[in-house]
């Protein structure tokens, strides 16, 4: 894992940098042809070829994006269940306390209730954001949906240490240097995440890779 190549190659050709960050302005185009971007610079660190990406056959970028929100969308359903568990229980607990007569203890009972329920969603979600960039790692090697699926193979590689190592590292860079451009009015955010997703995908892929 070459933390530092990885930074640098966003910035190996001021063309297609631009139009990447043109790409990541556009809404809709962004999660779609820009996430199947990334996803190309993934397939090529998995084969070791550390160029950046031409921008080309658009049709696949595109499609390659729709295929990652679809697994992202597919991953999240724990959170959303874990989530939607917490509500419920808080609103039968503060509910139970309150036909009792209690409102003191109705609203106690609720808010450890919900913040109990918010510590246990925060660690699915983490728990799935790692699984599902592993996914798509898979997905970009495999080249079909159905690998992304593959769930016994996913979490093989996504909770090796190599791998947990290089998704704390990018996690780190991308907020930091998001945080940073985004005091940049309009563009500054989004101009961020090309950057980052292309040094993010490039050290999950080769993580992945060495798992």
């Amino acid at each position: 894992m070459n933390f530092i190549e990885a930074v640098k190659r966003p910035f190996q050709d001021v063309k297609t940098l631009i139009i990447g960050m043109i790409v990541m302005l556009i809404p809709i185009v962004n999660f779609t042809i820009g996430v199947g971007y990334f996803l190309d610079c993934a397939r090529t660190s998995l084969k070791k070829k550390n160029t950046l990406p031409e921008f080309k056959d658009w049709g696949n970028l595109f499609m390659k994006g729709v295929g990652a929100f679809v697994i992202s969308l597919v991953y999240a359903i724990p959170v959303f269940i874990v989530l939607l568990l917490t509500i419920g229980s808080t609103l039968l607990t503060g509910g139970v306390s309150a036909l009792l007569n209690n409102g003191g203890l109705a609203l106690l009972n609720a808010i450890a209730t919900f913040s109990l329920g918010m510590v246990v969603t925060l660690v699915v979600a983490l728990i799935i954001a790692i699984l599902s960039s592993a996914a798509m790692i898979r997905y970009a090697e495999k080249g079909n949906l159905g690998a992304a699926f593959e769930f016994v193979a996913v979490a093989k590689k996504a909770f090796s240490g190599t791998y947990l190592a290089a998704w704390v590292v990018s996690m780190v860079y991308t907020l930091l240097v998001v945080f940073v451009l985004s005091l940049i009015p309009f563009v500054g955010a989004m101009v961020a995440v090309f950057i980052t997703g292309v040094t993010m995908y490039t050290l999950l892929a080769e993580a992945y890779k060495e798992a």
